[in-house]
Order: structure tokens, then sequence, then C-alpha cells
């Protein structure tokens, strides 16, 4: 019997979805050799009849030229990534991540490696984007982006093999037990795994703190004094704003933002007159964006230096409550277990917390208020903060007061603590 070339298409596919033992598979096409799997838990499979779809496939085939990244947040305080590039969703790209802030992580990433090739949509900090909702994915569902049932992973013959094989590894595994039982060995590294739990363990926190960037006071005050002197006037062009972001490879990287004034002002007074290794994008007769790099002051998360939650309480807060009839606002978010990627063991099974082991939380942290107050920030927060956005604007219709300037800023970041 002859086989059509999509039937050969679709068995490669089916096959590549039980190789990682998925329930489901989705594709960009009948002749799309890439494939999308997915492993629905036993008691939320869905039920016969019903049809579910791939949100990552149906962003992608809804936009089709170009490259293009969407972050939204989730009901449930998770947020979702996905690129897409000419219509096909990007490898690695199509996850939930646990904190808004994972999220954009990995976005900035997409960010620095595409640069303005990269369209964005949703919610982005600190950066223009195309508004994006979850309901716009309604429209454009269709039997093309539709998740297809694997059927059968495991033909029923090999069922019995399996449990054949299974006898076989228990009976082994009752006879080692049986020898360590009587020979009275006391317990060592994990068979499985090849290092003893305590220093798996050890090493996945120092993934997590090598990962994990915080700044220092000295840091911060040096990016606000890069800020408070850029000139205000260059070549006919005035200071609008500036805004500075981490970046690990640069330090900050900030963004002046001038506005032409002056008729006599053009883009060559501009270049004339502005500090030597500035980069600009231009917007291209009124406005011009003068790009910069800083030393960021930012040192690895050191977990035995963190303060617990309790000393923020009591002593971090109440400075930032001495200070805050000088802000705007200032919010601190609940603090949330920061999630710490578990070492596994030789069959790929996550191993369990130990007893004693340091649990590390992370919580938001906004100030927004004169620019001048920044610098009121406690310096018990060096070390202890992963700041990721200083965002400066002028407002020259501003009345000055305490808590108001024309020139306003927020400071936005993640607090880390121990519980």
């Amino acid at each position: 019997m002859a086989h059509h070339p999509g039937q050969r298409i679709d068995g490669a596919r089916k096959k590549k979805a039980r190789e990682h033992r998925a329930t489901h598979y989705a594709h960009g096409g009948e002749r799309a050799e890439a494939v999308g799997v997915l492993r629905f838990p036993r008691g939320d499979r869905p039920a016969r009849g019903t049809t579910r779809y791939c949100a990552a496939l149906a962003f992608a085939q809804g936009h089709a030229r170009g490259l293009h990244a969407c972050c939204v947040d989730l009901p449930d305080g998770r947020a979702w990534l996905v690129a897409a590039h000419q219509g096909k969703v990007l490898t690695q790209t199509d996850r939930v991540y646990a904190t808004p802030a994972d999220a954009h992580v990995a976005l900035q990433a997409l960010m620095d490696r595409h640069g303005a090739a990269l369209t964005l949509h949703g919610q982005v900090p600190a950066s223009p984007a195309e508004p994006f909702d979850l309901t716009q994915l309604g429209a454009q569902l269709s039997p093309a982006n539709s998740l297809r049932s694997v059927g059968r992973v495991i033909p029923t013959p090999m069922i019995v093999a399996l449990a054949a094989c299974m006898l076989t590894v228990g009976g082994r595994a009752g006879w080692d037990l049986i020898r360590s039982w009587r020979s009275a060995a006391q317990p060592g590294p994990s068979a499985l795994s090849g290092v003893s739990p305590e220093v798996a363990w050890r090493e996945a926190f120092a993934r997590l703190a090598s990962q994990t960037r915080v700044h220092t006071d000295e840091g911060v005050s040096a990016v606000l004094a890069a800020i408070v002197a850029l000139p205000m006037d260059l070549g006919g062009w005035q200071l609008r704003g500036a805004q500075c972001q981490p970046h690990t490879a640069v330090g900050w990287q900030c963004g002046a933002h001038y506005q032409r004034q002056r008729r006599s002002a053009t883009n060559a007074t501009f270049l004339a007159a502005r500090p030597q290794g500035w980069t600009e994008s231009w917007h291209p007769l009124d406005g011009v964006t003068a790009s910069f790099a800083l030393a960021d002051g930012a040192e690895p998360l050191a977990i035995d230096r963190l303060q617990p939650l309790s000393t923020h309480d009591a002593n971090t807060f109440s400075q930032l409550q001495s200070v805050l009839p000088a802000f705007a606002s200032i919010a601190i978010g609940e603090p949330t277990a920061l999630r710490i990627e578990p070492p596994v063991d030789g069959f790929g099974v996550p191993m369990p917390a130990l007893p004693g082991m340091p649990s590390v939380h992370e919580r938001s942290l906004s100030l927004d208020g004169p620019l001048r107050s920044l610098a009121l920030v406690p310096a018990s927060l060096s070390g202890q903060v992963a700041w990721r956005l200083l965002d400066a604007r002028l407002h020259e219709t501003a009345e000055p007061a305490l808590n108001r300037s024309r020139w306003m800023a927020s400071l936005q970041g993640t607090l880390y603590a121990l519980r």
C-alpha cells in the first residue's frame, strides 16, 4: 500500500512525541517537520470530542512576518513568554514562568540577542510594546493549531515486557538492600546520582547565586550621579528623560532621551556637543535617544549574607517609613519563595529538599518620587536587591514640593531575604 507523504510526516511527528512521552502534539502545517509536544496529567486530559489548542502556534500563525515576542501575565500570577519568526515558534521560547520577573529576564535575553528586529507585545517593562491580550488568540484558533492526540503510547506487548523488567529490577534492589542491612553499612553517596544530596543541593544553591546579581549601595549611587550629571542642553536639544537597566555583560545600559528645541538645532549640532562614547538612535527629525553604559556595582547573590524577612520588617521598612514623605509612593510586594531548580538523581527524579536548607524569598520593591529622593534609599539594602530599572523623566509644569519636582524618577527591583 502506498503512503501519502503527509501520512509519513505525521507518523514521524507521533514518533517524536512518543519519544518525549507526550500525550499530545502540534505542528505548524502539513509540510512542517518541527513539532511541539505536551504531556497532560492523567486527570486533565481532554475528554473525547473536545479540542484544545496550542496558544504558541496560534500566536506564531497570527504574526507570519518578522520576529515577534509576546510576554503576558497570567491570572494565577505566573507569566507566559513566546517568540516567533516568520510564523514559526522559536525553540525554547514557549514557556510559563513562575513570576513575571523570571519571564522578563528571559525576554531581556531575546531583546539583547535580536535588538531592534524584535517586535514586542504584551506587558514589557521599560520598553514600548504592542498591546496584547490573551483573548486576542481566540480569533486565531483553527484546526491548524489544535492539539492532536498521540494515542496509545506503549503497545500492549511492551507493557508485559516492561512489567517483567520492573520485577527484575525490583528483585535486584531487594537483594542489594538485604546485603547492605547484613553488613550494617553506613549511608553513603546516592548510588543513582554519584554525589551525596548535600553536595548536590549545595551546587544547586551555588548555581542560583551565580545567576542572580544584586547591587551594592555604591553602584546605585554611581548610576544616580551619572543621571544627575547628564547635560540638560546639547546643541539645542533638551533632555526629556533617561532610563537605565542592568545587563550582565556591560553593567547598566542607559538611554538619555533628548528633544529638538531650537530652530538652529540639527543632528549635527547634537553630535558635536554630546560626550564621547555615546551611540544615537534618531527619531529622525525631532528626537534622539543616546545610549551609554555604566558600571553597575553588581555582585553574585550571597545567600549567607541575606537578611531575614523579620529584620527587614523591623529595620529596613522602618527606615523606608521615615523617608516616605520625600516620595510619591513606595510599594513592597508580598514575599514569595524563590524557586530553586532541584538537583536530580541518576534517573532524572528531583531530589527532595533537605532539613535545614535556607529558604530564600523574593518580593518586589518600587520607589517613586523626585530624583533627589532616591539618594535616601537605605544602605541596608546594599547587596540585598537586584535593581532592574531606573526611570527618570522631566515634568516641566510640576509644582515643587517635598515629594514632587520637575525631575521625577522610579527605581524598581527585587528584594531577596531569608525566612
